[in-house]
């Protein structure tokens, strides 16, 4: 496992070959390593995330101080990534999302990647997705978050080093790539997908994205369909960073009925979690860790 990082001066012999992509970069990471020996401790994403977004804004800062410069975005991409790795490999294959499933290698690096841009975006009073999504729907998200439609070089070039790639938004049904242009697949499509006879909800709504296309499609006018009745029938399903991701799209989105539809699925879903039957019920490990780095006590 990784017992620490330390970013140190790049060898001025690298030359112009100290990149990181194509950015210049003038650190490198000293990674410590060690046996692993303690058993492997649980954690939520929403804790790594806080702690590496913690652990960078320190560095950052200390760097910069040292130095007597601002910190260039490629070095801060170092940075992270180093600070990153040393948490995910203390959890490692104990990092759970909202499902209860393990964070993969690759999903972890996005979302540190994605909190580069986050700290970028701050700075220049940018509007974020919401941080408890999971990494890819967060990339989604901000894409898509006022357009419709892109080329596709253009999307390959905004996922470059991610580890995924335009195919990976297609897979997951989110995105449709004809020829050159790539377009975010409407929402009354993803549910005429969603509810397709013979396919399950089980199946079809593994992603926080997912859930919050479906449950905002459900709370259109006339879908026909009952939120509280199919909350019941996979709640056990059901993630915390959908309610967020219902959220967002009641504040943001630029479609007046999905913006409406949007607000009743989040009065609807809150509603339906604060029933006492489901205030009194055992939280699944995953649900406890989620709350608890929601609340700041992971």
């Amino acid at each position: 496992m990784l017992e620490a990082t330390y970013p140190i001066r790049s060898d001025e012999s690298k030359g112009d070959n100290a990149e990181f992509g194509s950015k210049k970069i003038e650190y490198d990471i000293i990674h410590v390593c060690r046996k692993r020996l303690a058993t492997l401790e649980p954690v939520a994403w929403a804790s790594m995330r806080r702690w590496v977004k913690n652990e960078a804004s320190r560095f950052k800062a200390l760097l910069e101080r040292t130095h007597g410069q601002e910190l260039a975005f490629a070095d801060l991409q170092i940075i992270l990534i180093g600070k990153s790795l040393e948490f995910y490999s203390q959890h490692y294959g104990s990092v759970l999302k909202g499902d209860g499933q393990p964070l993969a290698v690759r999903e972890a690096v996005l979302g540190v990647k994605q909190l580069v841009n986050d700290m970028l975006r701050e700075s220049s009073g940018g509007r974020l997705p919401p941080e408890s999504a999971e990494p890819l729907s967060r990339m989604m998200l901000s894409i898509f978050e006022a357009r419709d439609d892109l080329i596709r070089d253009e999307l390959r070039k905004i996922m470059l080093g991610t580890g995924f790639g335009p195919e990976d938004l297609q897979g997951r049904g989110w995105i449709r790539i004809v020829g050159t242009s790539v377009h975010a697949v409407p929402l009354d499509e993803r549910m005429s997908y969603f509810t397709q006879r013979g396919r399950t909800r089980k199946a079809a709504l593994k992603t926080d994205l997912d859930q919050a296309h479906f449950l905002i499609g459900a709370a259109s006018d006339g879908s026909g369909l009952t939120i509280d009745r199919e909350l019941d029938n996979w709640a056990a399903n059901l993630k915390r960073s959908t309610d967020a991701i219902l959220r967002w799209y009641a504040e943001t989105a630029r479609d007046t009925d999905v913006k409406v539809s949007a607000e009743r699925a989040v009065r609807l879903v809150e509603a339906w979690r604060n029933k006492p039957q489901r205030r009194d019920a055992q939280m699944s490990l995953f649900t406890a860790l989620d709350e608890a780095a929601e609340t700041g006590a992971a």
